[in-house]
């Protein structure tokens, strides 16, 4: 549980842009201490366990590897969400792996602190998610089911992607990110979730 409880508090204050100084201070604590709980120095305690969980907005079992989902959805959409899936394991699988690989790529933009690349990026995550559900409309509903800004048509989505993906890849170019970009492993770095990150893109490569 503690190399698990280090990795994640370190991933979740990457995503957020935080420095260890900033974030012990948002937790009332020392630099030395925060550092001390990321390497996996030193056990916390349940108060400081709680405290860490609201400042990062996310369950207690997340933060010790108990579960793999940051967040606790509320009950209906948690009954939803099952009586869903429930037929469909391999949607489990799937959903389980897309979580891992955002969790992995949103650590790896924030390592590299480009503010460019996490604005392209989110565009990029949000433009996909826009034009797939536009698409669910058209082919299964034949009418709007998904409230969206009403100017933001399919066509435009698509070409919004398209800009965001390139912008991305522009930003990707720079020497100075990969310069950080060598200092990554992805096994190495993130032993619980590279395997849902190969897994993933396995399916796109080629």
């Amino acid at each position: 549980m503690k190399n698990e409880f280090s990795k994640n508090i370190t991933e979740l204050r990457m995503q957020k842009g935080w420095s260890q100084k900033e974030t012990a201070s948002k937790l009332g604590i020392s630099q030395a201490l925060l550092s001390h709980y990321e390497k996996g120095i030193r056990e916390c305690g349940l108060d400081f366990l709680i405290k860490i969980s609201e400042l990062y907005g996310c369950t207690t079992d997340y933060l010790l590897g108990i579960s793999s989902v940051p967040r606790t959805p509320s009950e209906s959409d948690a009954d939803n969400i099952t009586a869903d899936l429930r037929e469909y394991p391999m949607l489990i699988k799937s959903r389980e792996e897309v979580s891992d690989t955002l969790n992995i790529l949103y650590s790896i933009t924030a390592r590299i602190g480009n503010p460019e690349i996490n604005k392209s990026f989110n565009n990029l995550l949000g433009n996909t998610v826009f034009s797939f559900t536009r698409k669910l409309e058209k082919l299964y509903f034949n009418q709007e089911i998904f409230s969206f800004n009403k100017d933001l048509t399919l066509a435009n989505a698509e070409r919004k992607k398209t800009t965001a993906f390139y912008s991305l890849a522009r930003e990707m170019q720079d020497k100075s990110i990969n310069v950080n970009l060598k200092k990554i492993r992805i096994e190495e770095d993130y032993p619980t979730r590279s395997k849902s990150f190969f897994n993933l893109i396995s399916h796109f490569d080629g």
